[in-house]
């Protein structure tokens, strides 16, 4: 025979289980979320919105001599893959050589920098940069040593779908190109 204080007992360990149970699924989710939020938030203010395809076409023929001047820079600066507004790799280039490149970036419009190949056979000018690495995406200008085997009319309709998976260019003039990568 259970006494009444026995099936209270098991009934107030119940309830409390249970309370128990769905304050864990909610601090979960809201864990979840702002975890979700923090790693979708830019670092510092706000992100840089791609700019549309006429937009970057008609600041890059404005500003054509000062790509190439950054371009002929990067090639004699052989060991340099990547100048970014806050960081460089390698990450001890003298600080002369960084405020050069980072002086231009502000002229031609292109905040987070270059990143190149070592080969020289990609050159990317990032002009905004989206999310996180793994969900993000980022758009520019790219000097290509060999043309692409494929080449789209527009990149427009890419910043506006960000669930797909991308890698593409348009070209602009000779070995310029505008690119998207999500």
């Amino acid at each position: 025979m259970v006494s009444r204080d026995g099936s209270m007992k098991k009934r107030t360990k119940k309830i409390f289980l249970f309370g128990a149970g769905a304050l864990v699924l909610l601090t979960g989710s809201f864990l979840v979320y702002e975890i979700y939020s923090f790693m979708s938030a830019p670092l510092f203010g706000e992100e840089q919105p791609h700019q549309p395809d006429d937009v970057m076409i008609a600041n890059f023929r404005e500003h054509r001599a000062d790509f190439e001047q950054l371009k002929t820079m990067l090639i004699r600066d052989a060991l340099i893959t990547r100048v970014d507004c806050d960081w460089t790799d390698p990450d001890n280039l003298p600080k002369e050589v960084t405020e050069d490149y980072r002086r231009l970036f502000k002229i031609v419009g292109t905040p987070r920098g270059i990143s190149a190949s070592l080969d020289r056979s990609q050159i990317d000018f990032i002009a905004s940069s989206q999310g996180w690495v793994a969900s993000g995406s980022s758009n520019g200008y790219a000097f290509l040593a060999k043309p692409p085997e494929i080449t789209e009319d527009s990149l427009d309709h890419y910043t506006e779908n960000r669930g797909q998976e991308a890698y593409a260019f348009r070209h602009i003039d000779g070995n310029w190109y505008l690119f998207f990568e999500r």
